[in-house]
């Protein structure tokens, strides 16, 4: 529009047989506080929305305990329940931010943004036990954050740290939407040192609290994490030879009972790699 400022936007129409027709968008302003463009503010509002899975169109379980005797105790009868169709999860989402560059060396980026939720599929009784459910449209949810990076460049370097806050309120606190929920607090630090010429080292570190979920899954504990690697330049600086480890301090993750399934299990955690890269 002007030197100052610019909008963007986009609109999607999609038609599926499977489920109906929907509409996404997406419209932004961004103007720049000074004549140097330096300090930037961001303006957005969108609109997505995603369709059900054929696994949830088509499927939903009951499931009951045979009686022992005569079979062995622990056994569950199950059967299929299929839901009498599922509308399309829909999410409103208003934004804001800031970008600022205070001198050559230090950047600085705030977000803001609130979502709000409607028609979120979850998992609702369909007798007084509770082995039998299906699948609807329950409720909606509001969900809302901030997060932020502080950049620091110096010759030969860079180093970083960022903090997000995110939150998520169902509208009905007996609401399951088959989902963790975002952690409330994250941080992270991280450096890039070029050792010498051709030769430059990653240092990642991000701290993660626990993940609130449904009353039908395990919680996901805290976490922590720590990420090294070297990248040299070869082949007259066309290729990439990069050795780091993932995961330094941790052999595995826990066990989380995932969201549908009774089957936990530890993940890998620490992890060694090699990765080699040529530009032609």
């Amino acid at each position: 529009a002007t030197e100052r400022l610019a909008f963007e936007g986009q609109f999607r129409v999609d038609t599926y047989s499977e489920t109906t027709t929907d509409w996404s968008a997406r419209a932004a302003a961004l103007l720049a506080l000074d004549k140097e463009q330096r300090h930037v503010l961001r303006l957005a509002a969108a609109k997505a929305f995603r369709a059900p899975l054929l696994v949830l169109r088509g499927l939903g379980t009951e499931r009951g305990p045979l009686p022992a005797p005569p079979f062995p105790p622990g056994l569950f009868a199950v059967t299929l329940n299929y839901p009498q169709g599922l509308d399309h999860e829909e999410v409103y989402s208003a934004e804001a931010g800031y970008t600022g560059r205070f001198s050559d060396q230090v950047d600085v980026r705030v977000n803001a943004y609130f979502n709000r939720y409607t028609n979120l599929i979850g998992v609702v009784p369909t007798s007084a036990t509770p082995f039998a459910a299906t699948l609807d449209n329950i409720d909606g949810a509001t969900g809302y954050g901030v997060e932020s990076e502080l950049n620091y460049s110096y010759d030969g370097g860079r180093m970083y740290a960022w903090y997000a806050y995110n939150a998520l309120d169902l509208d009905r606190p007996d609401q399951d939407v088959r989902a963790f929920y975002p952690p409330d607090h994250s941080v992270g630090l991280g450096v890039r040192h070029e050792l010498c010429e051709g030769l430059t080292g990653n240092a990642d570190f991000r701290y993660t609290n626990s993940s609130r979920i449904s009353s039908l899954t395990t919680s996901a504990g805290a976490t922590s994490q720590l990420d090294l690697a070297l990248t040299m330049k070869v082949l007259e600086s066309r290729g990439e030879v990069q050795v780091g480890v993932h995961d330094l301090f941790d052999s595995t993750s826990s066990a989380v009972l995932n969201l549908g399934g009774t089957n936990p299990h530890e993940t890998p955690g620490r992890t060694l790699f090699v990765r080699f890269q040529y530009r032609f």
